[in-house]
């Protein structure tokens, strides 16, 4: 059986090394977790080490320590944990008879479509959504709505919209469309709109807020001391987030402060640390296996969240704890912003197991991606083979993402370690994973470059357009803002709001293309939702203007186009 030391072992520590340095990554804390189901015991062994990245007369290298509490903020991995708190509530905590009990309005909802159920017990009123999904079927993005990063998220993923104004911005114009959908066939649409319609339900049960049901139901029984939805100030040991440029240099920059009662909170608002995320799969590996953590919460419950999956065949595998799949698919790192930008190449695809290895070995994988950080996770319980639980944070962003490189690394170098005598050494060596990483960047940088350069070469040729552009534009019936001004140089520049939160986005060049186009500049490294077919890939507007006064812009996204009227 492998050992904590035999899986995070110098030569090991030594490749994570080469893959944060050759991603530019400042620091990353990792869980390794393995268990082994014996006749009369369950043994494990863990590992867990946080790289910090120094540089001493040029050299640069990593400090190595065996702690975890560093707070990093965790992006969509938020989503897992969201899952199993609403499954605790639904199947465990409203199951009990006693008064007043907080989680009773959560009882018997498991097939009732969500729209009747918020309300049922809000004030406000929604409208129905397409195919009438339950909690649980946006849970596994099952009958899901179309992403909207671009309404949720200024560019550089700046938090702009309240849960108010979800409500009107995205959840009234669907449901007013909802009976001109066709919706006789099953779908699925990985979104965080999912997340943040099921946050908003989970406060309409609750009565209060989802940083309060959260805590509640799962941190603090877990211990999970440093874990929160939503920035808190008081977090201890905390981290501001870097970046790299398509320049391959290192920045720190100013830290995105997601709010508990923010739209985005539900799908990527946490903040935790590698020690209390491995306390929530030993949670779950240890109640898998018979001990009962959070009473009511038994296997019987966590049977129902390991097999409930959006049941689409040839489809990716969407479950409560991410995707399901086995270490010989590509799937692993779908989700990262490796493969956003990449889809093809297999710098991006390959698996941890290439070809068959004679075993089925499944995961659980999940990934986080936004500037300033990227994680990811890889989760399986097993009555009759090994467990393991993996967890990579990181506080860096960039050309390339690191922790889908580090997580298939130690996946690579456990299932070797496992079933050595059914997988060549060529194929799970790590040095063959510092390779992709190695091809991942060349190909990432020259992208960048070239987009950086294509901005530049706009920027010299833009035309001298003599309209009126400078002002504030409003959403046509929803709630964002652009805000246009000039430098002190006379240049354009844009920045973006939402109306009810105090955030606004990094201000970015606006240069114009014609009489009747505009585009932001935004270099690569500051939007993620710019990447590849991102949300605010398309950064062009189409101008109308009446005179030399530009009235509206619009821009076109992936459900349709976005218009935008002069306000001011």
């Amino acid at each position: 059986m492998p050992t904590s030391a035999s899986i995070l072992d110098f030569d090991v520590e030594r490749e994570i090394q080469d893959i944060l340095k050759l991603c530019g990554t400042n620091m990353a804390s990792i869980s390794v977790r393995y268990m082994q189901r014996e006749t009369n015991a369950v043994q494990m062994e863990h590992g867990l080490r946080t790289l910090r990245r120094m540089e001493e007369a040029g050299q640069l290298e990593y400090t190595i320590t065996s702690n975890g509490d560093q707070v990093f903020h965790i992006a969509s991995i938020t989503k897992i944990l969201v899952a199993v708190a609403v499954f605790i509530a639904v199947e465990a905590r409203a199951k009990d008879r006693v008064p007043n009990n907080p989680y009773a309005k959560f009882r018997n909802i498991q097939n009732e479509p969500l729209t009747k159920l918020y309300n049922r017990h809000s004030t406000t009123k929604i409208g129905g959504l397409p195919g009438d999904p339950t909690m649980y079927n946006l849970i596994v993005h099952h009958k899901g709505l179309a992403s909207s990063n671009h309404r949720l998220l200024a560019p550089d993923g700046t938090p702009i919209m309240t849960l108010a104004e979800l409500r009107e911005d995205l959840i009234r114009p669907i449901a007013r469309d909802a009976a001109y959908i066709d919706v006789k066939e099953p779908w699925t649409r990985y979104s965080n709109t999912n997340y943040a319609i099921i946050a908003m339900t989970i406060e309409a049960l609750w009565g209060r807020g989802l940083d309060s049901f959260m805590y509640e139901t799962l941190f603090a029984h877990l211990g999970m001391k440093s874990t929160s939805i939503g920035f808190s100030t008081d977090r201890g040991a905390g981290s501001h987030p870097w970046v790299v440029d398509s320049e391959d240099n290192l920045h720190q920059i100013p830290e995105l402060r997601y709010k508990a009662d923010g739209a985005e909170a539900g799908a990527l608002g946490a903040y935790s640390t590698t020690q209390d995320i491995d306390i929530f799969f030993k949670f779950l590996l240890d109640t898998f296996h018979g001990t009962e953590i959070i009473p009511g919460f038994d296997l019987d419950v966590l049977g129902k969240i390991l097999q409930m999956t959006n049941k689409q065949s040839g489809m990716v595998r969407f479950t409560p704890l991410g995707l399901y799949t086995t270490l010989d698919s590509s799937v692993i790192g779908s989700q990262s912003s490796n493969m956003l930008q990449f889809p093809d190449d297999v710098f991006s695809t390959y698996p941890v197991l290439p070809g068959s290895s004679g075993e089925e070995m499944p995961t659980f994988h999940m990934v986080g991606s936004a500037i300033g950080c990227n994680c990811a996770t890889a989760f399986y319980p097993s009555q009759n083979k090994s467990n393991h639980a993996i967890v990579v944070l990181t506080d860096t962003s960039g050309p390339v993402d690191s922790s889908d490189h580090i997580l298939r690394l130690l996946l690579r170098r456990m299932a070797g370690l496992q079933y050595s005598h059914h997988i060549s050494h060529s194929l799970w060596r790590p040095k063959s994973v510092r390779d992709m990483v190695e091809q991942a960047k060349s190909g990432a940088m020259q992208k960048w470059k070239e987009d950086t350069q294509k901005d530049m070469e706009l920027l010299e040729k833009a035309p001298k357009i003599h309209k009126n552009i400078t002002g504030v534009f409003k959403g046509d019936g929803f709630s964002q803002r652009l805000h246009i001004s000039t430098t002190t140089d006379g240049k354009a520049c844009i920045n973006v709001s939402g109306s009810s939160t105090p955030y606004k986005s990094k201000t970015f060049g606006l240069i114009w293309i014609d009489q009747n186009s505009v585009k932001v500049c935004i270099p690569p490294h500051l939007s993620i939702d710019c990447l590849g077919n991102g949300d605010w890939s398309d950064l062009t507007f189409a101008v109308k203007s009446e005179g030399f006064l530009v009235t509206k812009l619009t821009r076109k996204t992936e459900s349709g186009e976005d218009h935008y009227l002069r306000f001011s």
